[in-house]
């Protein structure tokens, strides 16, 4: 059954005594030993860059899952001041939602690098579900480099698939065949009530503080908190008294 989830605040020697004859069979049978064990050396290498390169992203350290239904996997990704993920795979399309004011560097295998400004709430799609990549990314930037990486979990939307929402402060950024994702822009004090939906829906706030309401569960969330929503759930968003806010909602199919 499906949950609502809510996250509010991760080498031998053979030296003996031996004849002229015999120390160079030695010295013959080292230096066959000393390339052997290179070339072990060597191959445990390769192997190691080969696994290296297979790792998938739920097994990249810098990437936590932080939850996993039918509809998405969420991973909250974190890299240090000069610090460089480990070679991992992604194989999902995704929504990438970064949550830092960051300059990055990202190499996809094959490719040259690629630099990188981005701001709390830039969003991205990749379709890695249709086209895999292995990459690596670093932080070239002070602050930690914040991110989100929404992965699609189901592969084709239900047939009686919601329609794209038509809210006044509800900004469509960008519409795939299995999500569409909004920029919500909430005044002080504001409020939507949004109808029940064959679509479940993931709100991330950016800034500020945000209310999330349904089915009785009250959502308070700061800044990078998540709720997600079953389908079927009237929602109510509610602004902050006191100061606005901005958060991304997803609307998957």
């Amino acid at each position: 059954m499906l949950i609502s989830f809510c996250k509010s605040r991760f080498g031998d020697r053979y030296y003996n005594n031996y004849d002229l004859m015999g120390m160079k069979i030695n010295k013959f049978l080292l230096k066959r030993t000393k390339i052997i064990w290179v070339s072990l050396f060597l191959s445990a290498i390769a192997c190691f860059h080969i696994a290296a390169a297979q790792i998938s992203v739920r097994e990249e350290p810098h990437h936590k899952m932080l939850l996993e239904n039918e509809y998405v996997r969420i991973f909250d990704g974190q890299v240090s001041r000069g610090d460089t993920t480990i070679m991992h795979t992604h194989t999902a399309n995704s929504v990438v939602l970064f949550l830092s004011k960051s300059t990055f560097g990202i190499q996809n295998v094959g490719e040259n690098p690629v630099i990188t400004k981005v701001n709390p709430g830039d969003i991205i799609y990749r379709d890695f579900g249709d086209h895999p990549v292995k990459h690596i990314v670093w932080n070239q930037s002070i602050p930690l480099l914040h991110f989100m990486v929404i992965e699609q979990a189901k592969i084709k939307p239900d047939d009686d698939s919601c329609s794209i929402l038509a809210e006044a402060g509800i900004t469509l950024a960008l519409s795939q065949k299995m999500i569409n994702v909004y920029n919500m822009d909430i005044k002080k004090g504001r409020r939507w009530l949004l109808p029940k939906s064959t679509c479940a829906f993931l709100l991330i706030n950016i800034s500020g503080m945000v209310r999330v309401v349904y089915d009785g569960i009250i959502c308070n969330l700061q800044a990078n908190d998540f709720v997600f929503i079953p389908p079927q759930r009237e929602i109510q968003i509610d602004g902050n008294n006191y100061e606005g806010s901005r958060s991304v909602l997803l609307e998957l199919k």
